[in-house]
């Protein structure tokens, strides 16, 4: 029975690894696309909702082709620069459409147009027919892409509506810039590929090295470089065949999942977050691959146990760890903060001291984070003290999830904490900032919801004597990130 025990645990912890993974992952994605969401709107009210574009389109329903023609080129030329802007932040598509659902001009393949979408774009033939804003994924046909999809309106008459998308490459790139030990993907379902996108540009796509039934976007292929050399072809058919036998199931059934596999003494983890268009029909997924040593830790804390479960019947065995555990507990006591389970400000401040005469040896480097929650005082206030001790556990659990295993988090005092990340320069530390932003702002805290944290970053520098004067530097940015 013990042995049994030894085992579910290291099932369920396993599981919740997996699990919270696959959160990080939904939440990152979906704080990417609101981003670019956002974005698109503010493009939209500032460049295409003027008169003198919807004056251009108002006159195409009047016209005839060699009219149309004259339009066509006059709205490219009002639009041209700010199209080639959008392009250099990840923007693909720019595409206007008639009121009737035909495509009037697309800015990435102008010479391609008059093709009538309302029966193959749902976003579409909502923003035409139902004259309102409509978002989400949906494949098109030249490009796939997140749509952000406008109704136009002048002069009180419905005049068409115009897409500013973005292609899920523009989403990987972004999460392997996040988060760089990470490889990302993504597969789309070959008939929804066939079904909508042209021939002429369905080359655009090749079958998946994995999943037979699925392709994958070349230009997203060739956009990731951080891939090992024995992923990057996926030519190893044992590591295909291990990922096609744990996923093929659970694709045919929609589902969010995450497995872990050990292959050439690596342990990796693979996620899969499905992708679903408009009509809220699963038509692809994210995937990632990535090495991870969290599972083969638990897997040698199960050995661990069994060992000393083993032993245990040995009083002396017994007694030594018993002794053992009582030492860990107090020196656990004295290091952490009572709460919330972080390291204390005393700890803390042992470490970063040594962390400073090491780089100050060895000329090093490392970045202090202090971070402090937005408005707690109204959490408190509006929830109870006891909601507001919630969120700061909560709030710790995230962070020290998110953070890497050499990072040292303690809380500072109140609702601020901070960070020490070793052998990390101020870009790699604002990167590891900004991750710890997203992941609390996109997290649901029980029972308050969104919060959103403040942050202030500092690095060593030669002249420092001493670990206040960094600390120092990071507590006047966090006050102007408040400030501002």
């Amino acid at each position: 029975i013990s042995l049994m025990a030894i085992h579910m645990s290291y099932t369920n912890a396993v599981s919740d690894h997996i699990d919270s993974e696959i959160i990080l992952m939904d939440s990152s994605i979906n704080s990417i696309t609101k981003t670019y969401e956002e974005f698109s709107a503010f493009f939209f009210e500032s460049s295409i909702n003027r008169a003198e574009v919807l004056d251009i389109l108002e006159k195409v329903g009047e016209t005839d082709n060699n009219q149309k023609d004259q339009l066509r080129s006059d709205l490219y030329d009002v639009l041209e620069k700010e199209y080639k802007l959008l392009q250099k932040y990840n923007f693909r598509q720019l595409h206007f459409h008639l009121k009737n659902g035909d495509s009037f001009l697309r800015f990435h393949a102008p010479e391609q147009y008059g093709d009538n979408l309302l029966e193959i774009r749902d976003s579409i033939r909502i923003a035409n027919t139902e004259n309102r804003y409509v978002y989400g994924f949906e494949e098109g046909r030249v490009f796939n892409g997140y749509r952000f999809v406008y109704p136009l309106n002048h002069n009180n008459n419905h005049i068409g509506s115009v897409e500013v998308s973005i292609s899920l490459s523009a989403v990987i790139e972004t999460l392997n810039n996040l988060y760089p030990n990470i490889n990302y993907f993504f597969i789309l379902k070959k008939e929804v590929v066939e079904d909508t996108v042209f021939i002429q540009n369905q080359d655009n796509y090749s079958v998946s090295p994995i999943f037979e039934n699925y392709l994958i976007d070349k230009e997203v292929e060739q956009s990731v470089l951080n891939i090992d050399d024995e992923i990057r072809s996926l030519n190893d058919e044992i590591f295909k065949e291990i990922i096609r036998n744990n996923a093929l199931e659970k694709l045919r059934k929609n589902e969010v999942f995450g497995f872990n596999f050990n292959y050439l003494d690596k342990n990796y983890l693979v996620r899969f977050h499905p992708i679903n268009n408009i009509a809220n029909v699963t038509v692809g997924y994210y995937y990632s691959i990535t090495e991870d040593e969290h599972c083969a830790i638990l897997k040698d804390q199960m050995v661990i146990n069994v060992i000393l479960m083993t032993l245990s019947v040995l009083i002396l065995i017994g007694s030594f760890i018993a002794l053992n555990r009582n030492r860990m507990k107090l020196q656990n006591m004295a290091e952490t903060d009572k709460l919330t389970g972080a390291y204390n400000r005393h700890h803390f401040v042992t470490k970063s001291e040594k962390e400073l005469l090491r780089s100050l040896r060895y000329h090093g480097n490392f970045c202090i984070v202090l971070l402090d929650i937005d408005h707690f005082k109204k959490v408190n206030d509006s929830y109870g003290h006891q909601a507001g001790d919630s969120v700061l556990m909560e709030l710790t659990r995230l962070i020290t999830h998110t953070l890497r295993a050499t990072d040292i988090f303690a809380r500072w005092g109140g609702e601020e904490f901070i960070a020490l990340l070793p052998e990390t320069d101020i870009e790699q530390g604002v990167k590891a900032a900004e991750r710890l932003r997203i992941a609390v702002e996109a997290f649901q805290f029980k029972p308050v919801g969104n919060i959103t944290i403040s942050l202030g970053i500092s690095h060593f520098l030669e002249s420092d004597q001493n670990i206040d004067e960094i600390i120092k530097r990071a507590d006047d940015a966090l006050y102007e990130a408040k400030r501002t």
